[in-house]
């Protein structure tokens, strides 16, 4: 989506993981949801914070793929502070929508793993 002139992604990282499990009670990611049982303003800090994590995540593992090819990126993630100068509560709503929707898109498997090779020896 655009945003005050440009285009904003969202990805789930493990550092953008981390952050949101410490938002979370206990570090549990299972959690946090709970943050969403608060009163509304709470709800919208809560949200507006996750937004700017995975906004973060994005723009980090971007510039480090940009760097492994040679290539220089400035990082522009989204701030609390453009957050809560947003005057669309629209807005506000389609930022925290593509953001859950990277972090669900993000958690799906995407390498196949085998299981450990057993090392006993077989007989010929």
């Amino acid at each position: 989506m655009e945003l005050n002139g440009r285009e904003v992604h969202f990805r789930r990282t493990i550092w953008a993981t981390n952050a949101v499990m410490q938002m979370c009670p206990d570090s549990d990611i299972s959690k946090f949801g709970d943050l969403l049982n608060g009163t509304a303003p709470d709800q919208i800090l809560t949200m507006a914070a996750f937004i700017t994590i995975m906004s973060e995540g994005y723009e980090q593992a971007k510039e480090f793929e940009e760097r492994r090819k040679g290539n220089t990126y400035t990082k522009d993630p989204i701030t609390m502070d453009e957050i809560m100068a947003l005057e669309d509560m629209d807005v506000f709503n389609q930022l925290q929508t593509e953001a859950v929707e990277a972090w669900i898109a993000d958690a799906k498997q995407t390498v196949e793993s085998q299981p450990p090779k057993s090392k006993k020896k077989q007989k010929a």
